[in-house]
């Protein structure tokens, strides 16, 4: 099928940008299957009911033809039905089981595959430069008084940026790894607040 024949709905609301984009290109290019088990949906005059980001990085890899059954074509939808699944095949319903992922799954591949996994772990947990004592981290990143816990975040280096700021605006962070538990919360909620202004 000739990828020109497939428009873009103006009325998805849902977009991908940027790392998250670059990485939903380089999945489609390495594991091309994906798009047979989840194909383009198109209504009866070709539009993209679902798979708007995905038609967009077909045509980032620069194709000109797609495989039929990477698309699927349906004609008998209302426009209300239309909408409805425009917003439900973009909701993301159910939670996460971050231990399974943690225990069960390699964690390369789920960064490599865009998945946001957050990594929380205690102080006593060995972890790359936790415990060195070098001078620009100096004797306080290692002090074991207080409740203090590790986290990894993974995510948009910006939002990574507000966030430890926003935590060394209330001194929470011993170090760029340690932040004291008892103002994490706090901060955290003001942080969250000051992204819905």
């Amino acid at each position: 099928m000739k990828i020109t024949k497939l428009k873009l709905n103006d009325k998805n609301p849902r977009t991908i940008k940027d790392a998250k984009f670059t990485q939903l290109v380089k999945s489609i290019e390495n594991f091309p299957k994906m798009m047979q088990m989840r194909p383009i949906v198109i209504d009866e005059n070709f539009v993209i009911l679902g798979g708007n980001m995905r038609y967009r990085a077909c045509l980032e890899l620069g194709m000109k033809d797609i495989p039929d059954d990477w698309v699927k074509q349906y004609s008998d939808l209302t426009a209300d039905e239309k909408e409805r699944f425009i917003i439900e095949d973009n909701i993301q319903f159910g939670d996460w089981d971050w231990d399974i992922l943690a225990n069960e799954w390699n964690q390369d591949m789920l960064l490599e595959l865009g998945l946001d996994y957050p990594s929380f772990m205690g102080t006593d947990v060995p972890r790359p430069d936790f415990n060195d004592t070098s001078a620009d981290k100096g004797d306080k990143v290692n002090a074991k008084n207080g409740n203090w816990f590790y986290i990894e975040f993974y995510g948009d280096d910006n939002l990574f940026g507000e966030l430890v700021a926003a935590l060394n605006d209330v001194d929470a962070m011993a170090s760029e790894h340690q932040i004291r538990s008892e103002v994490f919360i706090e901060a955290f909620k003001l942080w969250i607040d000051s992204k819905k202004e």
